[in-house]
């Protein structure tokens, strides 16, 4: 896998739970 997918994949962990979740 390439690093720049993983790097994605953290950035949108690290983002808040969408409000449709909620």
């Amino acid at each position: 896998m390439s690093d720049g997918l993983e790097d994605s994949y953290k950035r949108i962990n690290s983002f808040p739970r969408y409000p449709q979740e909620q």
